[in-house]
């Protein structure tokens, strides 16, 4: 009896934390975003699509040099509140604020990028 009192305990403290109204519950977040990306090596032409099974596929193109064209594909996780997501592809992780038809791409210590935005369309 006593096991089963604390597994309910537990199981109602997860539920209480659970955010109620997160990106994850209350958006439309899958689907394709777009944007034009500061990096490294200029600038970069985007396409991030999401899908409700956790995958995700990138293309990436150096503006001005189709050449350049990458793709990447892999799994993303959420944040425990449900707000942001990390792509995971073996490489270096990379973070995104989900927001109402956008992504907001988050640097290393989880700051927006000024400007930094991949719309939905």
């Amino acid at each position: 009896m006593k096991l089963h009192t604390i597994a309910l305990s537990a199981a109602l403290l997860a539920a209480a934390c659970a955010p109620e109204h997160s990106a994850r519950q209350s958006l439309d977040w899958d689907g394709s975003y777009f944007g034009t990306l500061q990096c490294k090596h200029g600038l970069t032409d985007t396409r991030l699509t999401l899908s409700e099974d956790g995958t995700y596929h990138m293309w990436t193109m150096h503006k001005g040099d189709p050449l350049s064209t990458n793709r990447e594909e892999g799994r993303f996780s959420w944040d425990w509140a449900g707000n942001e997501i990390t792509l995971r592809d073996g490489g270096k992780p990379k973070r995104y604020h989900v927001t109402e038809n956008a992504l907001e791409v988050l640097n290393k210590k989880g700051k927006k990028r000024e400007g930094a935005v991949l719309i939905k369309k």
